[in-house]
């Protein structure tokens, strides 16, 4: 692939890797040597670093991800050998990587902002970037097909496509309504209520998909070893 055709095909997933970069390239004069990269649930900063770790880690971490998203298809054996079509889990993989390269960008721009003096509620703004990545993790993640990197991968999910597919397509939903309903009512909750919910609905939702993916397995009741 000659250099023209990949910047145009990949140019929305390049902007958003460069964003934090040229952000923080155009004011690097303007930040202080330290800069906070840790704030509590009240969205007040209680952890420093240097401001080269602490502006650049984050950028330098989501380049990793993006590329280890699109080596995804030669890594896994599952999809180096699947019958499905690739064209549809391809597309479905470059919409998450766009999703959570897009996610880990806008964390990284609040931070750049934060340390510069910007008032706002780091915790909250970033909690719900957090909600609206489910949000749009569970429109997708019924496209998904089984692989060893990303999914609900249990041992019964990664045996059977017929359990992958429909353990997903009920996952999907629940991280869409899921997400949605704590979307509303954080304005009725806490930060510490918040992220309690969170969590719970992320241990859940896991817990979930374990024990039904087990219930709907053919082999649940097979003989053991």
């Amino acid at each position: 692939m000659t250099t023209a055709p990949f910047l145009r095909k990949h140019l929305l997933q390049i902007a958003i890797l460069l964003a934090p970069v040229a952000f923080c390239a155009a004011l690097w004069d303007r930040f202080p040597d330290r800069v906070p990269i840790h704030w509590n649930l009240w969205g007040r900063p209680d952890g420093w670093s240097g401001k080269g770790v602490g502006l650049l880690f984050l950028p330098a971490l989501n380049v990793a991800i993006a590329v280890l998203f699109a080596w995804l298809p030669r890594l896994d054996p599952k999809l180096r050998k699947a019958s499905f079509s690739p064209d549809r889990m391809a597309a479905a993989l470059g919409i998450l990587r766009l999703a959570v390269t897009a996610f880990l960008s806008f964390v990284a721009l609040l931070m750049a902002a934060a340390a510069l003096g910007v008032a706002f509620n780091m915790t909250r703004v970033a909690m719900d970037a957090a909600l609206v990545l489910l949000l749009v993790l569970g429109n997708f993640l019924g496209n998904l097909r089984p692989n060893y990197f990303i999914g609900v991968r249990t041992p019964w999910t990664l045996e059977s496509p017929e359990v992958w597919r429909a353990t997903h397509r009920i996952c999907a939903r629940i991280l869409v309504f899921g997400s949605l309903g704590l979307l509303l009512l954080q304005f009725a909750l806490t930060p510490l209520q918040l992220t309690a919910g969170i969590v719970l609905f992320s241990l859940g939702t896991s817990v979930w998909a374990f024990v039904y993916s087990y219930r709907i397995s053919p082999r649940k009741t097979g003989p053991g070893p």
